[in-house]
């Protein structure tokens, strides 16, 4: 039996203009193949604002605070929510885009080890000794951390026990736009090469050009690297935001960011 109150509800928010995240969540309700891109647009021209506070204002010291633009478009989350690989990841409150401070950690801490490994397999090196790197990852990130042969060899040299865990020392928080302009979200296309059905899928994404604030905090557990731990820890974040990128679609240029000049 057909719900009415979907219908009832869509008549009485028609004329409401709703958060981009309030226009996200009610899509694929009664949404067609052929009605994706206006509703996709309608995501895109959703209300936005800042929170009043966010993390990086709301962090306590010592913090370091990062500023990096998006190179091309950014997709977070798209592979999760409502819309299958068509999401995007929105404030629930604010409608504006943001990253999840996982996300933020995922990417900073994958740069790190592809610094140890490239480190071990060129051989030891005055300033990139991958035991001197193994133990600065366990230190900010925590340990295990998610890659079995960098564990083998931070219980090899000592840095921890085997069986042992413990969190990082740092906190990754999640990263907001400086600003909630007009034309922040922009709709985006995939093109289907299936013969049958030729309708062109569409979802919303972030722009480029846009400015992201990401902070790191203490995380309340001393570091072996005293207050330089969050200088160490944006620095791999740095690095893996310029030559990796985060998000989807990075191997097509997405998620690519690049400094904010001072």
């Amino acid at each position: 039996m057909k719900i009415a109150a979907s219908s009832e509800v869509e008549r009485l928010l028609a004329n409401v203009r709703l958060t981009a995240e309030a226009c996200l969540t009610i899509f694929p309700a009664g949404i067609g193949e052929t009605d994706k891109k206006p509703a996709v647009v309608r995501i895109c021209g959703g209300r936005m604002e800042l929170p009043p506070l966010t993390p990086a204002a709301l962090a306590p010291s010592p913090k370091t605070v990062l500023r990096m633009k998006t190179r091309g478009r950014l997709l977070v989350n798209h592979g999760g929510g409502v819309l299958e690989n068509a999401n995007l990841c929105l404030h629930p409150h604010f409608g504006c885009p943001y990253i999840s401070g996982s996300a933020v950690k995922g990417i900073a801490r994958h740069d790190a080890w592809c610094q140890w490994d490239d480190a071990r397999k060129a051989g030891l090196s005055a300033d990139e000794n991958p035991d001197d790197l193994s133990l600065c990852i366990v230190d900010l990130f925590g340990f295990p951390t998610g890659n079995r042969e960098l564990d083998e060899a931070a219980i090899h040299a000592g840095h921890v026990k085997k069986g042992s865990a413990c969190a990082g020392s740092v906190a990754f928080l999640p990263a907001f736009p400086t600003t909630a302009e007009p034309g922040m979200l922009e709709p985006d296309i995939l093109n289907s090469h299936e013969r049958r059905n030729l309708v062109p899928v569409y979802f919303p994404a972030v722009r480029a050009g846009v400015e992201f604030e990401f902070a790191i905090a203490a995380a309340g557990k001393p570091s072996l690297f005293g207050d330089g731990a969050s200088e160490l820890a944006v620095g791999f974040l740095r690095s893996g935001l310029e030559n990796h990128g985060i998000g989807a679609k990075t191997n097509a240029g997405y998620g690519w960011f690049e400094e904010v000049e001072p």
